[in-house]
């Protein structure tokens, strides 16, 4: 997308700087001044750190808008980590897990989304497999973001089925929010999907691509954006119900 005549954002996929911006200052200065030099901004994934106040430091999974004026315009920090591979689950009520050793990440979670302001676009961003989950997308929605940017690394995936399902899982978050959607993975499947789901300019696995295109931004709120998952809770109640009917009728035949 770099090598393109100009478009209005350029998007690296997750990680796509593998530094610690904050505490490399020399290597941020060279990503910043590249953008100066395209004059277009770039919204790109990185970690990124910080030192705590009891001196410890404090890592993020992260995803920067860097400006044209060598500024970083806004981050958004993942919340929904990786289970077992960017973090182990369930520290914050076992403790001791954060001691575990099994070759994760082992970063901080995000505690809130982020609309990144982009002219009159103002967009949210899913980071790798936060795809999967409908009200992380709402939320953006609910906020003001009028498209969404899902960025992945999914190269541990290999040839496999895999970045297919994972990709489909964006398609849904398009559809449920009425949104269009930016998708870059570094190696595939990328690609730009509209409100109703329906894909463009897809690129192949594992094959150098560039993807240009224009995002149709959301119109009109969904019935999902609206009331949210009203429809899960009415089947899960509905299914207490039943259950309990079942439960209750062979009791009053033993009686």
């Amino acid at each position: 997308m770099s090598r393109e005549p100009k478009p209005d954002l350029v998007v690296w996929p997750e990680t796509a700087l593998p530094f610690y911006v904050r505490l490399e200052a020399q290597k941020l200065d060279r990503i910043l001044e590249l953008v100066r030099a395209w004059n277009v901004p770039l919204l790109v994934g990185y970690p990124d750190a910080t030192f705590s106040l009891s001196g410890g430091v404090i890592t993020h999974n992260a995803a920067g808008l860097m400006l044209p004026s060598k500024t970083i315009a806004a981050q958004y920090e993942k919340i929904h980590l990786v289970p077992f591979g960017e973090r182990i689950p369930f520290q914050g009520i076992l403790p001791f897990l954060g001691k575990l050793d099994l070759g994760q990440a082992e970063w901080t979670p995000g505690t809130k989304p982020v609309v990144f302001p982009f002219r009159d676009a103002p967009f949210g961003v899913l980071i790798c497999f936060e795809s999967i989950f409908p009200g992380l997308a709402r939320d953006y929605a609910v906020d003001g973001a009028r498209w969404l940017v899902n960025i992945t690394n999914d190269e541990w995936f290999g040839p496999t089925a895999a970045p297919r399902q994972h990709a489909d899982m964006a398609i849904l978050r398009c559809v449920e929010e009425e949104m269009g959607m930016a998708r870059c993975a570094n190696t595939g499947i990328s690609m730009l999907i509209d409100p109703l789901g329906r894909e463009s300019k897809s690129s192949p696995l594992f094959q150098e691509a560039v993807v240009v295109g224009d995002v149709v931004l959301g119109g009109k709120p969904t019935l999902f954006r609206l009331w949210g998952d009203w429809l899960t809770g009415l089947c899960l109640g509905l299914v207490l119900v039943l259950t309990l009917l079942g439960w209750y009728r062979p009791l009053r035949r033993d009686r």
